[in-house]
């Protein structure tokens, strides 16, 4: 190849390479090229409208507006007044001088004589919660723990009405309590659901007063799960869970359904995180205040067992396929167990056909029974199953019953008395003779609680003289009133109806 020719190769070979060169160059320009996104029909600085609601969000928010509107009327705000005792000291008794004088004074001089403690005086210690109507006539259900240590109660409904509220029922054993309160007009007041009936999933509403001054706040969420145990001690847990917020002070207040009705008592919050709530069933919180109204107590049924779970080397040990029931670990003689032929090491996994899951399921589901009603009980011994009909007695750890004529504080010795009846005598197996009023409340700060009387014990004698009922009780004290302290005879009452006295002598508050 002569030079003209190498010259014209190179040139060509140039060109060539521009071209591809410029050709890269509008590929990459066309890949790296982003176009401009629009939200929705909107133009530049303007408005951005989103697309219209679906009929399933319009009908789902339109419902849950009147769910609050019909139900929040019967939502109250409860307000507890606990009175403490405590102690008064001037600021120099704790720095030992005024601190003032003790750190800008021109010279130390001598020190002055110190204030002597005041005498010890009564500090009021306010809370709240939250409660709800579940009759026309004024009658409230909120949580025990809300106003079990209450000296004053008052509920406010529609954030602005008071009334003064009366402790009717007290019960622990379920963290229920009933409060009434009076009006010249009848009140609006919640449907009571079924709580049995409500699936983990389906829509619910938690309303309340959270931290004491939001009332009538509203959360929603669903039913996370069902029959919770093991969550704050009590004794008959059945718990409902939500991941509705449930917050300090909406203790009391309704879980309702879909349709407005009452499906549980909110109660308690997860300390380990957020969305874990639990509500008492509404049908545990029935039966308290639905016994209260028919029968003037708390009824639950009892057969006199004790009982346990078991882990997989139990079920072994004792030839059984399953750990799901519970263990009989002990019966009371001539108790209802007993009488239907229940022995130690029986396990039990049916009550009238329902399957028993653990000793608490147990212990609720007898609860439930009626008392003097045969149920069939199922269960496996030796390796057999079988049947045994028993008829439930009367538990003797009532609720606290503080409504009613006949029930009478008594401040002075810091207790509640109320009259025997049939149902009491019948339900703790006394005899005709036992004659008296029962205690069904002692104040804790007390002397009556130093000294071990605690709801149950009976009241026979003041200073020797017979005490059979509430009116006869109140005379004979009047005569004592003005006295330092008071003797009384009393009869502790054991499950079997055998009684043991004992003398007390009693301060006057």
């Amino acid at each position: 190849m002569n030079r003209n020719e190498k010259l014209r190769f190179l040139l060509t070979l140039g060109v060539v390479a521009v071209v591809f060169f410029a050709i890269g160059i509008g590929l990459t320009a066309s890949f790296n090229k982003v176009a401009p996104v629009k939200a929705g029909n909107t133009t530049d600085g303007g408005p951005i409208t989103p697309p219209p609601p679906g009929d399933f969000l319009t009908s789902s928010q339109e419902s849950f507006r009147s769910i609050v509107a019909a139900v929040s009327p019967a939502v109250c705000t409860v307000e507890v007044i606990t009175r403490v005792p405590g102690m008064q000291y001037d600021p120099r008794e704790m720095f030992g001088a005024d601190p003032f004088e003790r750190f800008f004074s021109p010279s130390p001089g001598p020190r002055q004589q110190q204030p002597q403690p005041q005498e010890p005086q009564e500090f009021e210690v306010p809370s709240s919660g939250s409660g709800f109507l579940v009759s026309s006539d004024g009658y409230i259900l909120t949580n025990n723990h809300v106003v079990q240590n209450a000296d004053e109660v008052k509920v406010v409904l529609n954030g602005k009405d008071e009334y003064d509220a009366v402790i009717m029922v007290l019960d622990e054993a379920t963290d229920v309590a009933v409060l009434k309160i009076e009006g010249d007009e009848s009140f609006p007041y919640l449907q009571l659901g079924d709580s049995d009936s409500i699936w983990a999933g389906d829509w619910v509403m938690a309303i309340g007063n959270p931290f004491g001054y939001l009332d009538h706040t509203v959360t929603v969420g669903v039913i996370s799960a069902k029959n919770r145990e093991q969550i704050t001690g009590q004794l008959y847990e059945d718990f409902l869970q939500t991941d509705a917020a449930i917050n300090f002070g909406n203790s009391g207040g309704p879980l309702v359904d879909i349709y407005g009705r009452a499906i549980g008592i909110n109660t308690a919050i997860s300390a380990q995180g957020t969305g874990v709530g639990f509500a008492v069933p509404i049908n545990m919180a029935k039966q308290v205040y639905e016994n209260f109204i028919d029968y003037g107590e708390v009824r639950r049924g009892w057969i006199g067992i004790t009982i346990e779970e078991i882990d997989d080397v139990k079920a072994e040990e004792l030839g059984l396929d399953t750990t799901e029931g519970t263990l009989v670990k002990s019966v009371s003689e001539g108790d209802p167990a007993d009488n239907a032929g229940i022995e130690i090491d029986d396990f039990i996994i049916k009550i009238d056909g329902e399957r028993i899951a653990s000793p608490t399921h147990l212990m609720r589901t007898i609860a439930g029974k009626d008392i003097g009603e045969s149920v069939d009980i199922t269960l496996i011994r030796d390796g057999r199953e079988m049947t045994l009909k028993v008829i439930p007695g009367q538990r003797s750890d009532k609720a606290i019953i503080r409504g009613g004529e006949n029930v009478v504080d008594i401040d002075e010795l810091g207790i509640t008395i109320r009259d025997f009846n049939d149902e009491i005598r019948d339900g703790g197996n006394l005899s005709d003779d036992v004659k008296g009023v029962i205690i069904v409340q002692v104040d804790a700060r007390s002397n009556a609680a130093n000294k071990g009387l605690k709801a149950g014990v009976i009241i026979t004698h003041i200073e020797d003289e017979k005490v059979e009922s509430v009116e006869v009780f109140m005379k004979v004290f009047s005569k004592y009133e003005n006295a330092d302290k008071v003797v009384i005879d009393v009869l502790y009452v054991g499950p079997d109806g055998s009684t043991d006295a004992d003398v007390i002598a009693l301060k006057l508050n």
